[in-house]
């Protein structure tokens, strides 16, 4: 087991080795230390080896819907970078695990994604309504809408 001494030295050397400076934006830029991602990797493999594979097939899947994007290059990036730290909520029924990526809170004194967001009103309607109102036609719809909140513009 690393003494917390060697964990620091690590931080710092990772540290020093991706310092980069941006010219566009006149900022540093470091790398992350991934202590985060690689305790989720761990968990994720614990709980079952291939989870971590539907892990990043949620993420390819909001890359693919333009939703989120990768950083391919941190010094020729000109504008504001946003990191959302995440994690799984699973959902087990007897057949599959069904997993979905949510913004996670950096600490508890930290704020989440939606405790910025200003939230508006209600739009939902009333169950009982549309439920009446399903009953009295001849003919009626249904829809998928499982993840129609992440759609952009």
């Amino acid at each position: 087991m690393p003494e917390e001494s060697d964990k620091s030295d690590d931080n710092i050397i990772n540290f020093q080795k991706t310092i980069r400076f941006n010219k566009a934006t006149g900022r540093y830029n470091v790398r992350l230390p991934w202590k985060r991602l690689n305790s989720l990797l761990n968990s994720l493999n614990k709980k079952d080896p291939g989870l971590i594979k539907k892990y990043n097939e949620q993420f390819l899947g909001q890359v693919n819907l333009g939703l989120i994007e990768k950083v391919r290059n941190l010094n020729l990036h000109e504008g504001i970078l946003n990191y959302i730290s995440h994690f799984p909520v699973f959902k087990t029924d007897s057949a599959t695990i069904k997993m979905r990526i949510a913004s996670a809170r950096v600490s508890s004194e930290a704020l989440s994604l939606n405790d910025c967001l200003h939230t508006g009103p209600n739009l939902m309607q009333d169950l009982t309504g549309i439920l009446l109102k399903f009953r009295t036609q001849r003919i009626a719809f249904t829809a998928d809408i499982e993840k129609a909140f992440l759609k952009s513009n």
